[in-house]
């Protein structure tokens, strides 16, 4: 066994020496944050890019295929989202050890968890291949679904169960562009996948070839997307190859330690956010888990959007971890939990302040009237749970998942019990409760974590990472209040401006502050646009 593969399982150890490590040395460094800022850019806007093609198309497809066609496809993309389970935080794992094992230079050990993941999702995705078929031609299809579009439902289950088997093992050239921090490179794959796949979704419906025309495109551009990754991987690292002889119980255990942590993170995340709706149709009754969906999915795009950019940190953290860099991680972690904490006080703000009005001019007065009392509760504590992003990904990077997933799953028992409780007492607001109660203690379980595991003093973590938010946040909300009360809020155009107005004053107070962001935002600009 070489010796950096036996060093995976010691502990991290990151020096006491708290008060004399220079954070801002490295940091003054342009170079890895200008390649973190590109990074998350690219990501944030391609998460953006898919939203506004979901917006668009949505109602195309509702449109072109019919209720119940389309009906049937969210039923079958619903039971794919189960089988994608079977991923186990694989992915997470091959992130993080490329990325460790690429900064060292140990192509040897590159080959072995490529190797090694690659043959685990062989299997895997034989074993949805299977299930698919086998469900596709003798599983019982729900009563809702008529005899006459049985055969389509079945094709569509055989295609995109078969997207899914073949895509495990391809996941991994994805998560090897993501270790060697090429997301920039990944995003402009998926955003030309994602518009050119739009297109012919269009030419499908017109020449009515119904869902079976779309899974067969989807079919198409999925293999499209993943040989691309596939060439890019490759093309990347040369030395890249399968080797049946460097899988062993090692390599095995290696990756299965990792990612048995990030995949119960992963379940306690989807219990805490995507049982809400069951205890409600349940409790209530199923129209009012319509007020509360809209509600959430709203929550549910910020999140995304905030952990589209900090997911890039975790292959940073992970290759300072290897050259034992922690003067960076320490510094990299206070200046990313500013910058994150600047952005999530501002999605705080224009989800309470904007939130009600644009779901009365999105989906009319009675959801505002429903929605809007649950969108304020759940987005309340919104800024501190997001604020963690970057503590998430310091744990994942330097391989501490193990403290992090029980905090998740300790999240996910409490929510389900509260929202158990409180429903009876305040219906879906209750529920609301249930969910924001522990995502307002989570926060700092996981900042003592983060603090502990990189000896970083939990006075200065808060007074170098929150003070200057938190104030300047207290400031233009105050600001951004008073400004609205010239503003009637009643149509899209108004709710964009007054948009504009909350992000140009929390940006002006951030850029006054701040003054590392103000100095990255300068040389930003300097290099964006010098001649």
């Amino acid at each position: 066994m070489s010796e950096s593969h036996s060093a995976i399982s010691k502990t991290t150890h990151f020096p006491l020496a708290i008060e004399r490590f220079p954070r801002e040395k490295k940091l003054s460094d342009n170079k890895p944050k200008s390649k973190i800022f590109t990074n998350a850019t690219s990501n944030m806007l391609a998460f953006v890019f898919a939203i506004i093609v979901t917006f668009f198309m949505t109602p195309i497809l509702v449109n072109g295929l019919g209720d119940d066609r389309y009906g049937i496809w969210v039923f079958v993309e619903s039971i794919i989202k189960y089988l994608a389970l079977f991923d186990l935080g694989i992915t997470a794992a091959v992130v993080k050890y490329i990325a460790k094992f690429n900064a060292t230079q140990d192509k040897r050990e590159i080959n072995r968890v490529y190797s090694t993941s690659m043959a685990i999702f062989s299997v895997l995705g034989f074993l949805i291949a299977l299930t698919s078929i086998l469900y596709a031609v003798w599983g019982s299809l729900p009563d809702t679904i008529s005899p006459s579009l049985a055969l389509e439902a079945r094709i569509m289950i055989a295609l995109l169960g078969f997207n899914l088997a073949f895509g495990l093992p391809m996941s991994v050239y994805n998560s090897i562009i993501s270790a060697i921090e090429l997301y920039w490179l990944k995003n402009v794959v998926q955003i030309v996948t994602l518009f050119t796949r739009s297109l012919v979704f269009l030419w499908v419906l017109s020449m009515g070839w119904g869902i079976v025309g779309i899974g067969i495109a989807i079919t198409v551009f999925s293999l499209f997307q993943q040989l691309t990754y596939l060439f890019i991987a490759h093309r990347k690292l040369p030395s890249l190859g399968f080797s049946f002889g460097s899988i062993s119980k090692a390599s095995i255990g290696q990756i299965g330690n990792y990612s048995i942590w990030t995949f119960i993170a992963a379940i306690s995340s989807r219990v805490s956010f995507q049982t809400d709706a069951i205890v409600i149709g349940i409790c209530i009754d199923p129209s009012s888990v319509t007020y509360f969906a809209i509600a959430g999915r709203l929550i549910g795009y910020s999140k995304s959007l905030v952990r589209s950019a900090t997911m890039v940190l975790t292959p940073r953290f992970s290759v300072l971890e290897s050259r034992k860099e922690h003067d960076e991680i320490r510094g990299l972690l206070i200046y990313g939990t500013r910058i994150s904490l600047w952005t999530t006080c501002f999605l705080t703000q224009g989800l309470i302040i904007l939130g009600p009005s644009f779901i009365g001019t999105w989906m009319g007065e009675r959801f505002q009237e429903l929605s809007s009392p649950v969108l304020i509760i759940l987005a309340a504590p919104l800024f501190l749970f997001l604020s963690q992003s970057v503590s998430s990904r310091v744990l994942y990077g330097i391989g501490k998942v193990r403290p992090f997933a029980i905090i998740v799953g300790a999240n996910a028992l409490i929510n389900l019990s509260l929202s158990l409780v409180l429903v009876r007492f305040w219906g879906m607001e209750g529920v609301a409760m249930g969910t924001t109660i522990p995502c307002c203690i989570q926060p700092f379980l996981i900042a003592y974590i983060v603090c502990r595991e990189t000896q970083v003093s939990k006075w200065e973590f808060f007074t170098k990472a929150y003070l200057a938010p938190l104030c300047g946040a207290s400031i233009a909300t105050i600001a951004w209040v008073w400004l609205l009360s010239y503003l009637t809020l009643n149509s899209y155009v108004a709710i964009f401006y007054a948009g504009l107005i909350g992000f140009a004053l929390n940006l002006g107070i951030a850029l006054l502050l701040d003054r590392q962001l103000r100095q990255q935002f300068q040389s930003t600009l300097v290099r964006r646009f010098s001649v």
